[in-house]
């Protein structure tokens, strides 16, 4: 059985199957790549949950994938413009033993309700970084801006007929919150927070920004962030778990405005550029926001954040406290007694 690591996936060929397609249609697919992992949710077993995006790799072309317990990639198949045809779902470790030690494994997947999928699979281990020199291509002449291109690595015999893996890169810590995907980043112009709506100061990386949505915060209120990230698969209709208790859904009622005075973004930080009409305002609470934010704006209207979070953390600290049974009934007085506090956080 290969160890750990991961492997690499290359998409070659699909049969449709089943009826055939009338004279004047022609079959032109493509395959959307779904990653799920096993999560244990109390009271409801084991569940697949996709915590990544859906993927659409080109023909010919790779994508790679840990091997993870439980880990499983659903690959659907697709007809342009946007008719799904038939799916294939198995698990990481499974078409990691289909090869060798070293080697490629070329595999017919078998679709459902009709057709196949061929891939080739190579697996990797994870002290494996660079891939052998004798199998790289040299690299061609300047490009149009005059810089010499990196070398490519080509499907040499060698290689075992699918690419090995380029010159690791080192990614930047991701810190995931509430389905945001938070970096450290650095800001070219005046940013505040979308948390606490301070002012992020700093020399080097001032703060934390989302990968998909664009939420700017501080280092210190990334963990406190209440509202979830709506570019996360989990999220999704087909992976969203109702396993929380709290939840928070008070959309804004957004129109365009008019200011007449420098404002910022209370969801990315940076400036409402503009003469006129530069962005949108809640007509409830008076957040404000781009236009091209508006979608990305968690539904939270009314809600001061901060306060929320530091009540939210002294009654989980106080559940945390009382083990005894006489303290989880003074913990449950004592969730009330934050509830009714909760209702002056609104407005």
């Amino acid at each position: 059985m290969p160890g750990v690591g991961f492997i690499r996936v290359k998409l070659l060929q699909c049969e449709r199957g089943g009826s055939p397609l009338p004279d004047n249609e022609t079959f032109d697919p493509y395959v959307a790549i779904n990653v799920k992992e096993a999560v244990n949710l109390a009271g409801r077993g084991q569940q697949l949950v996709q915590k990544k995006k859906t993927i659409y790799p080109e023909w010919n072309s790779c994508f790679d994938a840990h091997l993870y317990e439980g880990r499983v990639i659903q690959m659907v198949v697709m007809q342009r413009p946007n008719i799904r045809v038939s799916e294939v779902t198995i698990s990481a470790q499974e078409m990691a033993e289909k090869c060798k030690e070293g080697g490629v494994a070329s595999v017919w997947l078998e679709a459902i309700p009709a057709g196949r999928v061929l891939v080739q699979v190579r697996h990797f281990s994870e002290t494996e970084e660079r891939p052998n020199e004798s199998v790289m291509a040299k690299p061609g002449g300047p490009d149009s801006r005059g810089k010499q291109p990196a070398p490519v690595i080509s499907d040499h015999p060698e290689a075992g007929g699918i690419t090995r893996r380029r010159g690791a890169m080192k990614h930047q810590k991701i810190h995931e919150v509430m389905g945001h995907q938070f970096i450290a980043k650095f800001f070219r112009q005046f940013t505040f927070c979308s948390f606490c709506t301070d002012f992020m100061w700093g020399f080097n990386k001032q703060g934390y920004q989302c990968q998909l949505c664009n939420c700017a915060v501080h280092k210190k209120c990334h963990e406190k962030i209440l509202g979830k990230c709506p570019g996360n698969a989990k999220d999704s209709r087909e992976t969203k778990m109702l396993t929380e208790r709290f939840n928070l859904n008070v959309p804004h009622r957004f129109k365009v405005h008019n200011y007449m005075s420098p404002s910022f973004c209370d969801h990315c930080g940076s400036m409402l550029y503009g003469l006129f009409r530069q962005g949108l305002k809640c007509q409830v609470c008076g957040i404000n926001c781009h236009k091209k934010c508006e979608t990305k704006m968690p539904n939270l209207c009314g809600v001061n954040q901060k306060v929320m979070a530091e009540v939210l953390e002294t009654i989980k600290k106080k559940n945390h406290a009382g083990g005894s049974t006489t303290s989880k009934t003074k913990g449950s007085a004592a969730e009330v007694g934050y509830a009714v506090k909760l209702r002056l956080i609104f407005f």
